[in-house]
């Protein structure tokens, strides 16, 4: 697929979003106590950015943390990371 396919098929998927409903709050409960959302303390993101994603998910009882390193951390320290995700999924039976 070259680049004026891949525009054209990208625009139109985007255009097809016009007729879909507005969400609300309560469409997303399903997720609730089900998400996990790992901050690095040296993101690519402006702290108040990340304070606003964890503000979203945070109304979904999310479990928000605060992790050591970078994006670069999450495969040097890939135990570390791992080991978080692995308690999270069993304590919640995902």
């Amino acid at each position: 697929m070259n680049y004026k396919q891949r525009f054209i098929h990208s625009f139109r998927c985007v255009y097809m979003l016009k007729d879909y409903p507005t969400f609300k709050e309560n469409d997303f409960e399903y997720l609730r106590g089900k998400i996990q959302v790992l901050l690095p303390e040296k993101d690519i993101f402006k702290k108040e950015d990340q304070n606003r994603l964890a503000d979203l998910f945070g109304k979904l009882d999310a479990e928000i943390l605060n992790v050591p390193g970078g994006h670069v951390g999450f495969i040097v320290q890939s135990a570390y990371y791992i080991d978080l995700m692995e308690k999270f999924l069993e304590k919640n039976i995902i």
